[in-house]
């Protein structure tokens, strides 16, 4: 289980593990728990990153409703 403070970069959000060394946030969880991470895209990212697909899925959707 992880406890107390973990020390995050402020920027690229890595954590400092016990040996002095930077690893990604899901990387770390996973090697110092039993936690398994999937790969999606929040609503924010995605306008962001994928506007046009965005747009459509968005227009696919109010023709549902």
């Amino acid at each position: 289980m992880l406890e107390g403070i973990l020390p995050i970069c402020s920027v690229c959000k890595k954590i400092r593990d016990e040996d002095g060394n930077y690893q990604k946030v899901d990387e770390f969880i996973s090697n110092h728990s039993q936690a398994q991470f999937s790969n999606t895209l929040c609503p924010d990212c995605a306008k962001e990153f994928y506007p046009n697909y965005f747009k459509e899925k968005m227009k696919f959707k109010a023709k549902e409703a």
